[in-house]
């Protein structure tokens, strides 16, 4: 009877131990088949369970919007990620632009937070549409000095952009925990036409982000280097545009 009941004990405690192993995404999905018994959820929490035993830049680390668990982007340092839509009202300007807009109505943010040792760092990425669908973040590539991050929305057009897809390039310098937005695409790319991702390294204190291809129906070169300073600034050193395209992304309070 005591040897049964060791084992029950001892059984319960490794359970414990796996269930506090778990990241939240998996434990979403294991709850979610557990509860609903549906296939295709199941062999989604399968997925997720084999693909975390990957290092970082092998899983897929996919931050979809407002997703009710957070994203383990860098397993050493407990750096975690969400992407979630925020409402807020209308400024007088975009009031001004955009017509029919009520009194009352509000405007969804996508808000990108970033939690890496109990410090969550927040940031507003992009506008929302009505429509939510296939609105994520990808993080491409991380190390202990940066994240590297891609961001794709879909957008609904209208008479100020006829475009439907947008993708937004980012990076989160870990020393300073600044995003920078790096360069934004609308349309045609990487989808139609250009198949591969800008190229961004680091090295010593600069940032190198190049991309080459076609874009709005001619060939170009999008190229800058730049380094990442104290409280939300940036030297931009070298740029195809002036550092106009370049900029920090406010973090929010």
């Amino acid at each position: 009877m005591m040897k049964a009941l060791f084992y029950v004990v001892a059984l319960a405690i490794l359970c414990s131990n796996l269930a506090l192993g778990e990241t939240e995404e998996t434990r979403y999905y294991r709850q979610e088949c557990e509860k609903i018994q549906e296939p295709q959820i199941c062999r989604g929490y399968e997925f997720i369970r084999e693909t975390e035993k990957k290092p970082d830049n092998e899983r897929s680390r996919v931050l979809a919007l407002d997703v009710p668990y957070l994203v383990v982007i860098d397993k050493k340092d407990n750096l975690t990620g969400r992407l979630v839509s925020v409402r807020r009202k209308y400024t007088p300007e975009e009031k001004k632009k955009y017509i029919n807009i009520a009194e009352k109505e509000y405007k969804e943010t996508g808000e990108l937070q970033l939690s890496e040792n109990g410090e969550i760092y927040r940031f507003d990425v992009s506008g929302i549409p009505k429509d939510k669908n296939n609105n994520f973040i990808e993080v491409l590539f991380s190390n202990k000095n940066y994240v590297y991050l891609y961001f794709i929305t879909e957008n609904i057009p209208d008479k100020y952009d006829k475009s439907d897809t947008h993708y937004t390039y980012y990076v989160f310098d870990r020393k300073y925990k600044t995003l920078v937005e790096l360069f934004y695409f609308r349309g045609n790319f990487p989808r139609k036409g250009n198949s591969s991702h800008p190229l961004l390294a680091k090295i010593g204190n600069n940032y190198s982000f190049k991309w080459s291809g076609i874009l709005d129906g001619g060939k170009k070169n999008i190229y800058y280097t730049f380094s990442v300073l104290p409280n939300e600034k940036m030297d931009c050193k070298m740029a195809w545009d002036d550092c106009e395209g370049i900029n920090i992304v406010p973090r929010k309070q």
